[in-house]
């Protein structure tokens, strides 16, 4: 399976890494738009998304996601106390909203339903 993250936190980054690779899952990370939307003309298997990460308004970024790849899986998540920026996301489409503090538990188990 194919993720590609866009991620600025490299603490954050490293636990990605873990949870894909424990997974089975390959994971390509980006930390800028540049790098992020070419990824996308071979699109992969799921997005991450970072809510917070650093250069993109993450609800147009959704947004696009949505009107070029409708069915593609995206997995956001959010500092904690950040409710209406979660909400925004699940309005502009992404599949999956948590605070960074869940991603942990919830994500090994998306990744064995998206490898089914």
């Amino acid at each position: 399976m194919k993720l590609l993250a866009y991620v600025t936190d490299l603490f954050f980054e490293s636990k990605l890494s873990q949870i894909c690779q424990a997974s089975g899952a390959n994971l390509k990370v980006v930390s800028s738009l540049y790098k992020f939307l070419p990824e996308l003309e071979n699109p992969p298997d799921a997005v991450l998304l970072d809510l917070n990460a650093a250069g993109i308004s993450p609800t147009s970024l959704l947004a696009q996601l949505r009107s070029r790849y409708n069915e593609l899986p995206v997995v956001c998540w959010s500092d904690a106390q950040q409710e209406e920026l979660m909400q925004q996301a699940r309005e502009a489409g992404a599949n999956h909203v948590w605070e960074r503090s869940e991603v942990e538990d919830h994500l090994p188990k998306i990744l064995a339903d998206l490898e089914a």
